[in-house]
């Protein structure tokens, strides 16, 4: 790191929330330096490199597909060319916050020695660690392109609107993995709930089905349909799938949700992760 990479607090103002946007500003050089040695190092031994962020997408549908439709002998909504881009526009999207938090909530353990030795803004480490997840999503984005041209033919113009639900998933996934990040410091069993966490969100999301299923099932318990919608990904989830399939999104509490959820997700993570990076060190 470099002289001018380095930035001198005096001690009252360190650790302020409200530094954090400024110090990441000021140390973008340094993020891009640590982003590009996690890509580099993330597929330096892998002999398929990035075809993986490829492959595993595809394969994962698939598998899906064979599970819902051949095995359990499920009907699918419409044609099984729309559920299986559905399937894949949700799967890729999911696959982005999964691997997100996870490689995040590593990366002060796997950086320990620089952050024992050296001082820079920690948020900087969990946020490159998500940029390199989203150099996955956007091969992703670019398969599911291809796809649907293949399969069904020219994307809908709903499709433009992604991006723009894609920012509060983004918002909520950086909250995230800078509160589990910090967490993770301190308290190590916080990895194993963190996975117990994505698993049970994998089935408690829908993923492998249409939240239609879950409408019907709990048409009776409203109770039960109300606490699943406390689930932001559900809402983010299910605007993907709408748009993939050219439906209108319709303003609505479901839709706002997950929006108000990624922002307080947001705010407790980033304020949460600057308290407790003072002691990071004493912990590693």
């Amino acid at each position: 790191m470099t002289t001018e990479q380095m930035i001198f607090y005096s001690s009252g103002e360190r650790w302020q929330v409200r530094r954090i946007v400024s110090d990441l500003i000021r140390e973008r050089g340094l993020l891009l330096d640590f982003f590009l040695r996690h890509l580099r190092a993330r597929y330096r031994n892998a002999m398929m490199g990035f075809l993986w962020a490829i492959i595993h997408p595809l394969l994962l549908t698939l598998i899906l597909l064979f599970v819902f439709v051949v095995v359990f002998q499920t009907n699918v909504r419409g044609n099984i060319r729309q559920s299986a881009m559905e399937i894949l526009t949700k799967v890729i999207f999911w696959q982005y916050l999964a691997s997100s938090v996870l490689s995040g909530m590593q990366s002060l353990m796997e950086n320990q020695n620089l952050i024992k030795k050296t001082s820079f803004s920690r948020e900087i480490l969990p946020l490159a660690a998500s940029l390199n997840c989203l150099v996955n999503l956007g091969i992703g984005m670019m398969v599911l392109l291809v796809v649907h041209i293949l399969l069904i033919g020219t994307p809908p113009w709903s499709c433009l609107w992604i991006p723009l639900v894609f920012c509060g998933e983004f918002l909520l996934t950086i909250g995230a993995m800078l509160l589990v990040s910090a967490l993770n410091v301190r308290y190590r069993d916080t990895g194993y709930l963190v996975e117990i966490g994505l698993t049970f969100g994998f089935y408690a999301s829908p993923v492998l089905y249409p939240l239609e299923w879950v409408q019907n099932s709990l048409a009776r318990a409203p109770m039960l349909l109300n606490l699943y919608y406390v689930n932001p990904v559900v809402g983010y989830l299910d605007m993907y799938q709408k748009l993939i399939s050219g439906v209108a999104l319709e303003f609505s509490n479901t839709m706002m949700w997950p929006v108000v959820c990624s922002i307080a997700v947001l705010l407790i993570g980033a304020v949460v992760f600057r308290k407790m990076s003072a002691t990071f060190a004493d912990y590693l």
